[in-house]
């Protein structure tokens, strides 16, 4: 009976440490989060997904509509992602006579961009976004079909 015991332990033991791993290779687990200033929302849902470098690193999770029509979009980025400033979000929308899909991409800025942002601090594009961050600077990027 005793013995039993054990080995469930051990098996219930081994599925919670396995499904841990698969959640933190899969992006799940510690976040940090970010809320982002754009002009509309543009089909964006709680789920969709926060895309750099062509890796999912987060999803939305709340989507807070502002009195001037524009909304905030609060999105949770996977710990291990580290998204410098250099990066600006740039919300995507696609669409077909059926279906709209949206998702936010943190780009690369171009020089312009990244001069209206900071100035003439150079170090600052090179720090990390952090926990609780607001950026204002949020773009749109939609496909013809879309307007």
């Amino acid at each position: 009976m005793r013995t039993k015991a054990i080995i469930a332990l051990l098996v219930v033991g081994i599925i919670f440490v396995f499904g841990y791993l698969q959640a933190t290779r899969n992006g799940e687990g510690a976040t940090y989060e970010l809320t982002i200033a754009f002009p509309h929302a543009g089909g964006t849902v709680v789920g969709s997904p926060v895309m750099f470098k062509g890796k999912r690193i987060g999803s939305v999770v709340k989507l807070l509509p502002q009195r001037d029509g524009s909304i905030h979009i609060q999105v949770a980025i996977n710990a291990h992602a580290v998204v410098s400033r250099s990066h600006i979000p740039i919300l995507s929308i696609t669409t077909d006579r059926r279906t709209e899909a949206s998702w936010i991409v943190f780009e690369e800025a171009s020089e312009k961009e990244l001069v209206l942002l900071y100035g003439d601090d150079t170090t600052a594009i090179e720090v990390p976004y952090g926990d609780g961050e607001y950026l204002s600077f949020g773009r749109v990027e939609a496909d013809a079909g879309y307007y």
